[in-house]
């Protein structure tokens, strides 16, 4: 082992701490906004968004709000 490889494995022993606290932040990061996502599919928020949008956007309310153009509006109007 040369001097040069032995200073590159002090600095990853002296790092490795902060390298394994990110790597566990990361892994929640990406748990996390995967469930998000998978509520949101779930949900059909994107959907219930653009029809909001088209509410607010729109003069005719009518078309935005006609059943079966959209499968999740029954259940948002109880």
């Amino acid at each position: 082992m040369t001097l040069s490889d032995s200073v590159v494995l002090q600095a990853f022993i002296e790092n490795y701490p902060q390298f394994k606290k990110m790597s566990g932040t990361v892994s929640k990061h990406v748990t996390v906004v995967g469930e998000l996502s998978r509520l949101v599919a779930k949900q059909e928020l994107l959907e219930v968004s653009e029809t909001e949008q088209e509410l607010v956007c729109q003069g005719d309310h009518s078309a935005s709000l006609q059943v079966g153009t959209h499968s999740y509006l029954p259940d948002l109007l109880l």
